[in-house]
C-alpha cells in the first residue's frame, strides 16, 4: 500500500512526497544502492541488514548469520529482484527476511581473517554479462572466479593470482599487508564478444581473457605506449589514472598522469598533465596522446555521465580547495571541516577532444574529515525529469536543492529550478533512485536521531 503523498510546486516544477518509514534497524552508515528500487541498510558494529523496497514502501530486517563480515548484492537465478549476499567465515550466503541460503563455500585465506566491522565489499558482479550474479573469490596462489547458472549453481574457474605485498618490522614483528583485487572491471577487451577482467594498478594493466570454455589460466598484461613510474631526473612520475571507454567505440582507452614530485602544499598546487591514449583494436592504445585541459594536485577526473544527450561521456573536473585553512578549521572543528570544491564540465566533441574552457562551472561544499573515511559532497547526477540527459543537483544549506537539467547546447541550463523541503544534515544521506519506474530518479532521504534510529523520505519527480 502506498503512503500518503503531498505534493509540492518549486518554481513551475511539481514533486510529490511520500511519507516518511522507518528503517526496522538502527543504522550508522550510508544506504547502499544497488541501481533498482531496492536499497539496503546496515549497521558495522551490529551486524545488522536491512532491505527497503521504495517501489512497495516495505522495509525488513534480513536474517544474517553468525560471524558474517560483509555483503553485497546481485540477481539470482529465479529471484525477481536482487538479493543481499552476504559473506562469513563458513561460507557465501543469500540472506532473506525469514531464511539464509549458502551459495559457496569460503576459500582458506577469506576463512582466516578477522574484519573488525561488518561492511559493504565488493565480491558479487555480472562477469558474463548473462543477467546473473557471479562471485570472485581471491585466494595468495590462485583465485577463483563462481559463474552462476541458470539452476543457481556456480561453475568455477580458477586463475593464477599475483597479489601485491607490502610490510614493516616493528620490535620483532613482522606486518604483511597484501593487496588482492576482489572484483575487476569487466570488458571486452580484444573484441571477441567475451567478457574479459582487468585487474590494473597505478604502472601495470592484466588481462583475464574470457575463452568459450570459461577463463585464461592466467592473466596477461597489456603493452602500453608510454613509460610509467618515477623519473629520478626530471623528479616527476607518471601512472594509469583512468582506463576505461571514453569515447563508446567498444575500445579501452588509457588516461595518464604525469605530474612533479612534491610534498605537501606544494604537491597541491603543482601543474599536472593528464594524456589520453585512445584504445586500437585488439586491446591496443595509440601512440600519440591527446592532453586533457590542464589540472592542478588537488584535481580529480571523470568520464561518466552525458549531460548533453549527444551519446558522448562528457568531461567533469573537480578541484578541491585543500589549504592551510582547512587544516586550522578541521583542529578547531573536532577533525572535521568543510571544504570547498570547484567542478566545472567539458564538453566532449565529436573528434573526441575536450573543450579546453569549461561550458558550465558549479562551486559545492564537501565535508571531510581527518581520517579521509567520511566525505560527504554535496553535488549529485541523475536524470531527474526523463529526458535522456543527465542532470547536475546541488544541496544548497538545509533546505534547498537546486537544480540544473541538462542541455544540449550549455551542457547544463544557466538557471537552476529549486525543491525546498528540510534535507538531511548529511550530504551521504541524499540519494537519487527511480523508485517508480518512470524513467525519471527521485530522491530518497535518510534522517536519523541521536538513538541511530533512521526513517527514509522520497520524493518522486
Amino acid at each position: 500500500m502506498k503512503a500518503p503523498v503531498l505534493t509540492l510546486l518549486a518554481t513551475s516544477v511539481s514533486f510529490t512526497v511520500l511519507a516518511s518509514t522507518d528503517i526496522p534497524i538502527k543504522t550508522n552508515s550510508p544506504l547502499v544502492e544497488t541501481d533498482s528500487p531496492i536499497m539496503f541498510a546496515y549497521h558495522d558494529k551490529d551486524r545488522t541488514l536491512a532491505e527497503l523496497n521504495l517501489a512497495t514502501n516495505q522495509f525488513a530486517s534480513l536474517v544474517v548469520p553468525e560471524e558474517a563480515y560483509g555483503f553485497d548484492y546481485g540477481k539470482l537465478a529465479n529471484s525477481e529482484s536482487v538479493t543481499a549476499i552476504v559473506m562469513t567465515k563458513d561460507g557465501i550466503f543469500a540472506v532473506g527476511k525469514t531464511t539464509s541460503e549458502k551459495l559457496l563455500p569460503i576459500n582458506s585465506l577469506l576463512s582466516k581473517i578477522e574484519p573488525s566491522k561488518f561492511q559493504k565489499i565488493k565480491f558479487v558482479s555480472d562477469i558474463n554479462k548473462d543477467g546473473l550474479s557471479d562471485i570472485l573469490l581471491p585466494d595468495l596462489t590462485h583465485s577463483s572466479i563462481y559463474l552462476q547458472n541458470p539452476d543457481k549453481t556456480f561453475t568455477e574457474h580458477k586463475f593464477d593470482t599475483s597479489p601485491n605485498y607490502s610490510g614493516s618490522f616493528n620490535d620483532g614483528n613482522l606486518t604483511i599487508n597484501i593487496d588482492l583485487t576482489l572484483v575487476p572491471e569487466v570488458f571486452d577487451v580484444n573484441q571477441d564478444g567475451l567478457y574479459d577482467l582487468i585487474f590494473q594498478n597505478n604502472e601495470e594493466i592484466n588481462i583475464l581473457y574470457a575463452t568459450k570454455q570459461g577463463f585464461s589460466p592466467s592473466p596477461t598484461s597489456l603493452d602500453i605506449p608510454v613509460k610509467l613510474g618515477k623519473f629520478e631526473q626530471e623528479k616527476a612520475k607518471r601512472k594509469i589514472a583512468l582506463l576505461q571507454d571514453i569515447n563508446d567505440d567498444g575500445m579501452l582507452d588509457l588516461v595518464t598522469q604525469y605530474s612533479p614530485i612534491l610534498s605537501g602544499f606544494d604537491a597541491l598546487d603543482a601543474e599536472i598533465t593528464y594524456q589520453i591514449y585512445w584504445g586500437e583494436p585488439g586491446g591496443k592504445f595509440s601512440q600519440s596522446p591527446q592532453n586533457l585541459p590542464k589540472a592542478s594536485g588537488a584535481t580529480q577526473l571523470a568520464f561518466k555521465h552525458d549531460f548533453n544527450g549527444d551519446g558522448k561521456k562528457d568531461l567533469q573536473k573537480s578541484f578541491i580547495d585543500f589549504g592551510f585553512g582547512t587544516l586550522t578549521s578541521m583542529a578547531l572543528g573536532n577533525g572535521s571541516a568543510e571544504v570547498d570544491v570547484e567542478i566545472s564540465f567539458h564538453r566532449q566533441l565529436a573528434d573526441g577532444t575536450f573543450n579546453s574552457a569549461p561550458d558550465s562551472e558549479q562551486e559545492v561544499e564537501m565535508e571531510l574529515n581527518m581520517d579521509g573515511e567520511d566525505m560527504a559532497l554535496t553535488y549529485y547526477t541523475g536524470d531527474v525529469n526523463g529526458d535522456g540527459k543527465q542532470d547536475a543537483i546541488f544541496k544548497t544549506g538545509s533546505k534547498t536543492l537546486k537544480i540544473y537539467y541538462g542541455n544540449e547546447t550549455t551542457l547544463l541550463e544557466k538557471k537552476a529550478k529549486k525543491i525546498k523541503h528540510t534535507l538531511p544534515e548529511s550530504a551521504n544521506d541524499i540519494k537519487l533512485v527511480d523508485v517508480n519506474n518512470d524513467g525519471k530518479q527521485d530522491f530518497v532521504f535518510r534522517f536519523k536521531d541521536k538513538n541511530g534510529n533512521s526513517s527514509i523520505k522520497t520524493v518522486l519527480n
